[in-house]
């Protein structure tokens, strides 16, 4: 359970504090750099997902694939943004740059997704599992 939970705190936060920001201010801010900024926190979790896994013996592939792209599609992210000089900003956040970058920090987004739903459904086999017995 605290896998599922280090996973989905980093998606759901800025979506909390942007609705916070929004009832204070009556603007939308939102911070779609903080599941990437708190990857501690996912990377913790993913782990103890894949440990659940691999103990449970379910959704192993799935924890173990989900986890390889997730940190592909992040380490992909850092690599074009300090490439291209949008990590120092030296260049501007436009074109195709900052559209690669933004699209690998979209698939990490949607593989955190991705791994916290895994973990879910871990969950909620296991507490079947127990119900039935």
């Amino acid at each position: 359970m605290i896998g599922v939970v280090l996973v989905w705190f980093p998606v759901l936060f800025p979506i909390f504090t942007s609705i916070d920001r929004f009832l204070i201010s009556k603007r939308w801010l939102f911070d779609y750099l903080i599941p990437a900024e708190l990857f501690p926190l996912v990377f913790t979790g993913g782990i103890l997902l894949f440990i659940a896994a691999y103990k449970s013996g379910r959704y192993k592939r799935q924890v173990t694939w989900t986890l390889v792209l997730m940190l592909t599609t992040l380490v992909l992210g850092q690599v074009v943004a300090v490439l291209t000089g949008l990590a120092s900003g030296k260049t501007e956040p436009t074109g195709l740059p900052w559209l690669t970058v933004l699209s690998f920090i979209g698939g990490y987004v949607l593989t955190v997704i991705y791994l916290g739903v895994i973990g879910l459904r871990l969950l909620m086999s296991e507490k079947e599992i127990k119900n039935n017995k």
